[in-house]
């Protein structure tokens, strides 16, 4: 209600301005351009209150578009946070499948033995590439070796079938996953 009163006041005071300025203006050239002005003006005060109600409407929107580009944004950052958790969760999951495959592969290839692997390097997800940088194979025998003799000189023979026996497991791993011997390491666990 206060809109319209303020509306009807402002149509009053211009027509009556602008009576005054027609009533101070001589019969000339120039009386033309000054009605198009008063014209103009009073086009200006009759649309004030339209002008008005889209100005306020703008800065609502404006604050409406801002406050969806915050919450965007905040989404966005929760999102990115996700996707890292993601892809660390991923990087996990292909090493174990890795370290399986590598037990099996050993296992049907060595049934006497347990192997538990460990591989280390980097996942790029982006661009599909594994880079392994070390394999680590921990053995350990299933079997119960009784107490035997000992015999000096005879352990230089068990020292070439544990050589030979780590050589095999590199080969194996090496052919299978494509890495380099020198990055498989071999250990014995008691």
């Amino acid at each position: 209600m206060e809109l319209i009163k303020e509306w009807v006041i402002d149509i009053a005071f211009t027509l009556v301005f602008m009576t005054a300025i027609e009533m101070l203006i001589v019969n000339n050239s120039f009386k033309k351009y000054v009605k198009f002005v008063l014209g103009l003006v009073l086009i200006v005060v009759l649309l004030k209150p339209i002008l008005q109600l889209f100005g306020n409407s703008d800065a609502s929107f404006v604050n409406e578009i801002i406050n969806n580009q915050v919450k965007l944004e905040s989404s966005s950052n929760l999102d990115n946070s996700n996707i890292k958790n993601s892809n660390k969760e991923t990087k996990e999951k292909i090493i174990t499948n890795l370290q399986n495959n590598a037990n099996s592969i050993l296992k049907k290839k060595y049934k006497d033995i347990d192997f538990e692997s460990e591989f280390q390097g980097d996942i790029d997800l982006e661009k599909y590439n594994i880079e392994i940088k070390n394999v680590n194979i921990y053995i350990s025998s299933k079997k119960i070796k009784p107490i035997s003799k000992i015999k000096i000189g005879e352990d230089e023979d068990k020292e070439e079938a544990n050589i030979k026996e780590k050589d095999g497991i590199k080969d194996a791993i090496s052919e299978e996953f494509g890495v380099n011997k020198d990055k498989i390491k071999v250990f014995y666990k008691s």
